[in-house]
């Protein structure tokens, strides 16, 4: 059975300054260090190591935008079409309705992430909306250490006016640098003419380029024969859809090897490849030239 958090668990609406914790009353070690640090914006990070399996479900009665980073364990959330898996290392970004979030944490292991919640609103009221994407799970990087707006985030002892100030504009700017990689990242849209089917498989593959679905379980997701989905594939993208995604890889790659300057085992890892030296074969199967060259001629 699980636990129902309302959206006032890790923090209580009256408290508007400074940091406090929180634990749920199960067996095992679990704390929630949390701050709101605007009526708009919370930030907390976890750290558990439950006796039993853990499944919560976290109301979010209005629209709400997260920005997730795994540190140690692996935890997975849910939602009614969507879930993913966050891993150590791994940074997503998920938009959530009005749907409760389902979050289950396996048994002894240390589960440790940080999170920064905004509301959906708040962005949209200070973006063009354009520039918010449609509601995903999408892990939009793998790296070995939280970005830097995390570690700012967390060490503010949040005290003074000046602090919470300090604190909501970091809290933007990592919002807005998650949602800026999201949206470099969206896969290519089907054109116009085909089937919602089509959007969601494309979302379902590109959610978790590390675990992709097979095609037998992308075929049942989307309620179509696996012939049938690569036909639909070839038909509007040209391709079958492991084609699909090799091509969706290869121009991530492209663009983070010219617009960042992240180490190519880096790329290579946060694309799903096993290797750096797997990723440079396949790029230079499909591009004339290793990736180093490509960042190189790019520059």
């Amino acid at each position: 059975m699980p636990l129902h958090l309302s959206a006032d668990f890790f923090i209580k609406q009256r408290q508007l300054s400074g940091w406090f914790e929180q634990s749920l009353a199960v067996d095992g070690i679990n704390r929630f260090t949390t701050a709101r640090i605007s009526p708009d914006i919370q930030i907390t990070r976890s750290h558990c190591n439950f006796t039993d399996s853990c499944q919560c479900c976290i109301e979010h009665p209005a629209p709400t935008t997260l920005v997730l980073y795994g540190i140690s364990g692996i935890c997975q959330f849910s939602t009614e079409n969507h879930q993913c898996t966050v891993r150590p290392g791994d940074l997503w970004v998920m938009q959530t309705a009005e749907e409760p979030l389902q979050r289950l944490t396996p048994a002894n292991q240390i589960c440790a992430m940080q999170v920064v919640k905004c509301s959906t609103q708040r962005l949209y009221d200070t973006a063009i909306p354009a520039l918010i994407p449609p509601f995903r799970l999408c892990r939009i990087a793998r790296q070995s250490q939280p970005p830097v707006g995390f570690q700012r985030l967390f060490n503010n002892p949040l005290s003074t006016a000046i602090d919470k100030l300090m604190a909501e504009s970091q809290a933007l700017e990592l919002l807005a640098h998650s949602l800026n990689l999201m949206q470099a990242e969206a896969p290519p849209q089907p054109p116009a003419g085909a089937s919602d089917t089509l959007h969601l498989a494309t979302e379902l593959l590109t959610a978790d380029l590390c675990s992709p679905p097979s095609l037998e379980a992308l075929a049942k997701a989307t309620g179509m024969s696996h012939v049938r989905l690569n036909r639909e594939f070839k038909l509007y993208f040209g391709n079958t859809v492991f084609g699909w995604l090799r091509q969706h890889r290869m121009s991530l790659a492209r663009h983070q090897l010219r617009h960042s300057r992240r180490e190519i085992t880096e790329i290579a890892l946060q694309l799903g490849y096993s290797s750096a030296s797997h990723f440079s074969s396949s790029f230079r199967q499909h591009n004339g030239c290793t990736p180093l060259q490509y960042r190189i001629n790019a520059a």
